[in-house]
């Protein structure tokens, strides 16, 4: 009988401006990955770019990915993207709270009064597409739970 090996314990950080990470989502290997110029989540392996480099704006944070320098945010129907160069605005910034249980929620800026939605999963093209990463409302439950791995 083969027994399984221990993993190696990862060293998972709490988000700071300056710093790089591989930013997972807790309890998968899928790591946010930019591939072909869309934000998605992937297994390790792919070709795209996993490296997100924090940085603080306004009090928020934003991320930047390292390969295109472009910041991830989203777009007009709340789906992840990474487009805007320069600094991060309104559709870019972020808040990450730590969960009592390990890891952390990420929140987004949604409308004129500054109320944040967690980041998760939702459907495109009328809720019959594949599955991508958004903004969501409905609460902190409806967000995915996240690892920050400092390299």
């Amino acid at each position: 009988m083969v027994r399984p090996q221990p993993q190696p314990a990862v060293d998972t950080s709490v988000p700071w401006p300056g710093n790089t990470y591989i930013i997972r989502s807790k309890g998968t290997s899928h790591i946010l990955t930019l591939l072909e110029g869309r934000p998605q989540l992937l297994s390790p392996g792919h070709r795209g770019c996993i490296h997100w480099t924090c940085v603080e704006h306004a009090g928020f944070l934003g991320f930047r990915n390292v390969a295109s320098g472009k910041y991830l945010g989203f777009d007009d129907k709340h789906f992840f993207c990474c487009a805007k160069d320069g600094r991060a605005d309104s559709w870019e910034k972020f808040m990450v709270v730590a969960r009592p249980d390990g890891g952390f929620v990420m929140l987004m800026t949604h409308g004129s009064n500054w109320t944040l939605w967690p980041v998760g999963m939702k459907h495109g093209k009328g809720g019959h597409g594949e599955e991508r990463l958004a903004k969501v409302d409905g609460g902190w439950e409806k967000g995915l739970v996240w690892e920050f791995v400092k390299v």
